[in-house]
C-alpha cells in the first residue's frame, strides 16, 4: 500500500517539475506579459462580480505566485505592492459611500495575504533552486556531477548539430592522487581535489565543469 500511495505522488511531482521548467524557459518579456495578463483577467472578474456573494480574493494567489516564482525579490515586492494597492482600491470605487475602516480593514487584510503569500512563494522557490543544485552538483568539488553533466553535454550537442558550431571536451586525469591519499590522508585529497576544481573555474572560460564518477579526473566542455 505504501509503494501505491507514493506513485500519485511521483506523478504529481513530475507534473509540478514540468511547468517549474517551462515557467523557467520563459524570457523577461514573457514571463511579465503572463503575469500581466493573469493579473488583468482577475481583477476584471474581481471589480465585475461585485455585486455578487462570489468571493474573488482567492483568484489574486495566481498572479502573486507566478511574479514570486518567476521574477527577482525587488520586482516581486513591488508587483506584490501595486497588486495589494489595486485591491485595495476595490471597496472605495464601487461604494458610492464607503465605510472608512470597512476601506482599510479590507485593504489592510488583503496586503496581508497577498505579502504571506509572495513569501511563502519565495521560500518554496529557493527551496526549489537549491534542492535542484545540490542534486546536480558534487558534493567535495561542487561541479556538475555525472548525470547533470551527460544531460547537459547532450543538450549543448543537439543545439551544436543545428549551428555547427565545433565542441571540444577535454578530460583531466590527476596522476598519483592515490599516493597523496596514502601519504597525506584523505582530507589532503579532498582538499586537492577541491583546489584543483576551483582552480580550473577560475582560469578556464569553460561552459561546464564535472567531476568524474571516480573523484579523481575533471571534464571541461
Amino acid at each position: 500500500m505504501r509503494h501505491r500511495d507514493l506513485k500519485p505522488r511521483v506523478f504529481a511531482a513530475k507534473k509540478m517539475d514540468h511547468i517549474a521548467a517551462w515557467l523557467d524557459r520563459r524570457t523577461p518579456v514573457e514571463a511579465w506579459g503572463i503575469v500581466l495578463v493573469s493579473s488583468i483577467v482577475v481583477a476584471a472578474l474581481d471589480f465585475s462580480i461585485h455585486t455578487t456573494d462570489l468571493c474573488t480574493d482567492t483568484l489574486y494567489i495566481v498572479p502573486v505566485s507566478l511574479a514570486a516564482w518567476m521574477f527577482r525579490s525587488r520586482a516581486v515586492i513591488g508587483f506584490t505592492a501595486l497588486a495589494a494597492f489595486a485591491a485595495f482600491l476595490k471597496y472605495p470605487l464601487l461604494h458610492t459611500d464607503p465605510n472608512t475602516l470597512t476601506s482599510i480593514y479590507s485593504g489592510i487584510s488583503r496586503a496581508f495575504a497577498f505579502v504571506l503569500l509572495m513569501a511563502i512563494t519565495l521560500t518554496f522557490r529557493r527551496s526549489y533552486d537549491y534542492a535542484r543544485f545540490a542534486a546536480s552538483r558534487d558534493r567535495m568539488t561542487g561541479a556538475l556531477n555525472k548525470q547533470a553533466f551527460h544531460e547537459r553535454v547532450s543538450k549543448i550537442l543537439e543545439a551544436t548539430e543545428a549551428s555547427g558550431r565545433v565542441v571540444l571536451l577535454l578530460y583531466l586525469d590527476l596522476d598519483g592522487f592515490k599516493a597523496v591519499n596514502d601519504r597525506f590522508g584523505h582530507d589532503a585529497g579532498d582538499e586537492l581535489l577541491q583546489d584543483f576544481a576551483r582552480g580550473l573555474r577560475g582560469c578556464c572560460e569553460t561552459r561546464i565543469v564535472s567531476a568524474a564518477s571516480a573523484e579523481t579526473s575533471l571534464a571541461l566542455l
